[in-house]
């Protein structure tokens, strides 16, 4: 029987962002975009930001594209990277050639069933919310977290999820390092060859790993074809809450910002590519000399509370500088981590110019659950989210002090 977390009174902001992320979780449930369990979750935050903040408003999103699955885009991956290790010593230009593909491809692929599976049929809308300052407005920091879940692999137990993340990271280290290797052989045949058993023991290590790879995701494939929906308490409960928990702190006047704007924003369809985000991003007029965006996702796991430097490697996109530092101020143990082929909610405004930045766990069991049915409150942190909620709000705050000196 699973037990929840221990709620201390040391930790009243996460215990209450963990209290609004069990109820979405666990009496909600799966909130796909656009389904009923969707709209049950706007409605419920709907109804805890009225009694906190003024000026609610529903940004409509329609079109949103359906569910889908990576499954063959990952067969044809892994047979790719199987097919490019074995060749290596022939043929080292091939992983040269694999690797622009494994950067881009899925890329494209996405953009293009984006295209092909939108409906007008499936809407929903962004929820959002404004705190207006005590005095005359600067600024607006834009506070986010998607509130839509994904669908989960069914699979017994937790072991194959886990094992199923490290392959994933695996290989996602091993194809640049072997094209690193790839274009180290090439030079070297050309100016001065190395003997030829390092490449030899290269190739069959590499090949080997591949092999074990590819094996596993098939396994690992055949097993989950069942799809589930994830209840989403990280992903993204947790953020949610937080986000509700900072519009219950500043409701009051005398603890809003005399300077900046907080504008409270709950996304829709960031499972399907940041089509919430991105359609506000893109549709609304956001002054980009005094808009920022902080962005929360999957902030209720891990070993500690992270920022994320920057995202994507061509083109690379760096968070904002200024948000980084400010967070770092509030929260001295903060640590860093870098998307190199995720993303979230904070890129879609990184794209329209407008300096974004974003929080989330790093480490411990943060992507253990992660798209799975066991993404429960049960495995949420309560002093992570307490973590998490007192950035949000020292942020604010510190932002709010540094338009009062311009």
């Amino acid at each position: 029987m699973k037990t929840a977390p221990t709620l201390s009174a040391d930790h009243p902001l996460g215990q209450r962002a963990y209290s609004i992320a069990d109820h979405l979780a666990s009496v909600i449930g799966p909130r796909p975009a656009a389904s009923e369990g969707e709209r049950k979750a706007l409605a419920y935050a709907e109804e805890l930001l009225a009694a906190s903040a003024t000026e609610i408003d529903h940004f409509a999103v329609d079109n949103i594209p359906a569910a889908g699955s990576r499954r063959w885009l990952t067969i044809t991956a892994l047979a790719g990277l199987v097919g490019a290790a074995f060749f290596f010593q022939q043929a080292p230009a091939a992983m040269l050639v694999y690797l622009p593909l494994f950067l881009f491809l899925p890329r494209l692929v996405r953009a293009a069933r984006r295209r092909a599976t939108a409906s007008p049929q499936r809407a929903s809308y962004n929820l959002l919310a404004d705190h207006r300052p005590q005095g005359a407005p600067k600024g607006t920091l834009i506070i986010g977290a998607h509130i839509d879940t994904a669908g989960a692999r069914r699979v017994p137990g937790s072991l194959l999820p886990r094992l199923q993340r490290l392959f994933t990271q695996l290989f996602r280290l091993l194809v640049p390092l072997l094209a690193l290797l790839a274009a180290v052989k090439l030079l070297t045949d050309w100016l001065h060859p190395l003997p030829p058993l390092t490449w030899t023991l290269i190739r069959w290590a590499s090949f080997g790993l591949a092999v074990v790879l590819a094996l596993f995701q098939g396994v690992y494939l055949c097993l989950s074809r069942q799809r589930a929906l994830s209840p989403g308490a990280n992903d993204n409960g947790s953020s949610v809450g937080v986000v509700l928990t900072a519009a219950e702190h500043f409701a009051p006047v005398e603890r809003r910002p005399r300077h900046l704007t907080l504008r409270y924003a709950l996304w829709t369809a960031e499972e399907r590519g940041l089509v919430g985000s991105e359609r506000y991003a893109q549709n609304t007029e956001l002054d980009r000399n005094s808009t920022w965006v902080l962005n929360l996702d999957m902030v209720g796991t891990g070993r500690s509370l992270s920022y994320v430097r920057g995202v994507g490697i061509i083109p690379f996109r760096p968070t904002s500088r200024l948000l980084n530092q400010m967070l770092h101020r509030v929260q001295p143990s903060i640590q860093t981590v870098f998307y190199f082929m995720r993303s979230s909610d904070f890129r879609p405004f990184l794209q329209q110019s407008i300096p974004a930045a974003s929080l989330t766990g790093k480490g411990g069991q943060r992507n253990w659950y992660y798209h799975t049915t066991e993404d429960v409150s049960e495995h949420l942190q309560p002093e992570l989210l307490q973590q998490a909620a007192q950035a949000v709000i020292g942020l604010a705050e510190v932002l709010d002090e540094t338009l009062g000196h311009e």
